[in-house]
């Protein structure tokens, strides 16, 4: 798989969760980390596709174990 940039809201539909619950994610240092696009405070924050996949299939996995 090769790795895209990926914006908040195309994260919330790959998690199925709101942009709150992210935010609330991104908290946790098991979760992918959002990068900016320059210093401002209004520039673009992008996430990797690759990590958020991969943290999918971590959850996935952590719900086998547990189940």
């Amino acid at each position: 798989m090769s790795d895209r940039l990926i914006k908040l809201p195309e994260v919330c539909a790959m998690i199925g969760r709101k942009r709150s619950k992210v935010y609330e994610l991104t908290k946790n240092p098991d979760f992918p980390r959002p990068f900016k696009d320059g210093e401002h405070r209004q520039s673009p924050v992008y996430y990797s596709e690759k990590e958020i996949q991969e943290w999918i299939e971590k959850q996935k996995g952590s719900l086998r174990k547990a189940g």
